[in-house]
């Protein structure tokens, strides 16, 4: 999978990334193959800001583990971003990641971001 903003990084760097941000989100379930709304605006989303990805299930699947870490912390919203920063992935498709995420998924996390 890679995610990139208009695919300016190197494949290496991307896959650095995504190995980082595997790391870094707790193991997913399986995503089903049953595509519903959540699913279907949270893709629409991150094609409409440009980020790219090579595997829309797995990319549906670290959204949802995302939702699930920011449940289960105390953490801020720039904590969490950070996490996916440090894994490789630029600051702002970090944060683009993370918010269509948020807003797909977990919508009642969101106040805890401010």
């Amino acid at each position: 999978m890679r995610i990139s903003r208009v695919s300016t990084l190197p494949v290496k760097m991307m896959m650095a990334a995504v190995v980082g941000l595997m790391i870094a989100i707790a193991p997913m379930n399986a995503a089903t193959a049953r595509a519903d709304a959540a699913d279907d605006a949270f893709i629409a989303a991150l094609q409409a800001a440009g980020v790219q990805f090579g595997d829309s299930e797995m990319a549906k699947g670290m959204a949802k583990g995302f939702c699930k870490q920011m449940k289960k912390s105390t953490k801020s919203f720039a904590w969490a971003v950070s996490g996916l920063v440090m894994g490789g992935i630029p600051r702002q498709v970090a944060t683009t990641f993370a918010g269509e995420a948020a807003k797909a998924y977990c919508p009642d996390v969101i106040r805890t971001f401010t």
